[in-house]
């Protein structure tokens, strides 16, 4: 919905309406990932010659198969996106590295809350390159009923939108270090915080 959905089709309008969408599960219960089925994923998106593989998950453990997956996606020219985790207000992962988002050639989001300050729960650490809203977002529910909820799962859909504008725009495939120099630029700051990176997203300014 944040991506893709269509003005007048659902309460909720996407910011790349025109992107193609090649959904790939990676959990039987919406909750719980195997490592294997994640790397396939990224395999099989890779080898599709996706443009942008948005990962609205993460944990905590780095693992080589995974990081493998992720330099293979990088060499195959894809650009991916991932949350930077919901912990950040937890004493036991606060501060840590989330994956894949963590992994070098993956743009890590933060949230943003609708007051302008980083939400509470965002994690925070080096590896964060941007920050997008991430509160209290409209979406719709199994049984398309509206709900609310929270999550840097959905600041990274709004960044992975942004991309695909950007591909659009420029008219070719940008890389994960290409469009994370646009971010860059597009935020005004050379240098990066471990809260967002290089700052808040503007897709006008991108």
């Amino acid at each position: 919905g944040i991506i893709a959905a269509s003005t007048g089709v659902t309460p909720a309008t996407g910011l790349a309406q025109s992107a193609t969408i090649l959904p790939i599960r990676v959990s039987e219960n919406g909750k719980d990932i195997k490592t294997s089925d994640l790397v396939d994923a990224i395999y099989m998106a890779a080898d599709a010659n996706a443009d942008i593989i948005n990962m609205s998950f993460g944990g905590y453990e780095r693992i080589r198969a995974e990081e493998d997956a992720i330099m293979y996606a990088a060499s195959k020219g894809c650009l991916m996106v991932a949350a930077s985790g919901n912990e950040g207000d937890l004493h036991e992962f606060s501060g840590k590295y989330s994956y894949p988002a963590s992994y070098d050639s993956v743009i890590s989001v933060a949230s943003i809350g609708q007051n302008g300050v980083i939400c509470g729960f965002s994690q925070y650490n080096d590896m964060v390159d941007i920050a997008a809203p991430g509160e209290f977002l409209t979406l719709l529910g199994d049984k398309s009923g509206i709900i609310y909820d929270n999550g840097t799962s959905f600041s990274a859909a709004y960044v992975s939108a942004a991309a695909a504008l950007a591909d659009a725009y420029c008219q070719k495939r940008l890389s994960s270090d290409a469009f994370e120099r646009i971010l860059e630029y597009s935020c005004g700051s050379s240098t990066k915080d471990e809260y967002s990176g290089y700052g808040v997203l503007d897709v006008n300014a991108v």
